[in-house]
C-alpha cells in the first residue's frame, strides 16, 4: 500500500508529541538518516518505546521502505542547511526537521488531490 497523508500525519502527531516533551535530535545526525533512507529506524532506535510507530514497524499494510522513501523525496525541496535555514527557520532541532519535511508533503499531497478533485 503506498504512503498516504494519513500516514505521514501519525508521524507527525508522534514527532510533535517528542517535541512537547523537550526531545530533541540533531540536525546533521536527521539529515544523513533522510539522505540513507532509513528515517524511521532511526527514530525507533532513538526514542524506543517513546514514539509510536507500531502501524510502520509492525502493520503489513505499510512499507516502511516506503515511508522512508517519501522522507527522503520531500526532503529534496530543503536538501542544504542554508534552504532549511531560509525555507522552515529550522537550524537545530532534527524533529522540527521531521515536522517541516512531513508538513511539506501533507500539505502538497493535499493541494493535488484538492487540484484532481477539482478538475474531474
Amino acid at each position: 500500500m503506498a504512503v498516504n497523508a494519513s500516514t505521514i500525519k501519525m508521524i507527525m502527531i508522534e514527532l510533535n508529541r517528542l517535541s512537547d516533551k523537550g526531545e530533541t535530535l540533531g540536525i546533521e545526525e536527521t539529515i544523513q538518516a533522510i539522505e540513507d533512507g532509513r528515517t524511521v529506524s532511526f527514530l525507533k532506535n532513538k526514542f524506543g518505546e517513546d514514539i509510536d510507530l507500531s502501524l510502520l514497524i509492525e502493520g503489513d499494510h505499510i512499507d516502511v521502505t516506503e515511508v522512508n522513501e517519501e522522507i527522503l523525496n520531500w526532503w529534496g525541496g530543503f536538501a542544504s542547511a542554508h534552504r532549511l535555514r531560509r525555507k522552515t527557520g529550522i537550524e537545530e532541532n532534527g524533529i522540527n526537521l521531521l515536522l517541516a519535511v512531513c508538513i511539506e508533503s501533507v500539505f502538497l499531497s493535499d493541494e493535488l488531490d484538492w487540484k484532481d478533485r477539482q478538475s474531474k
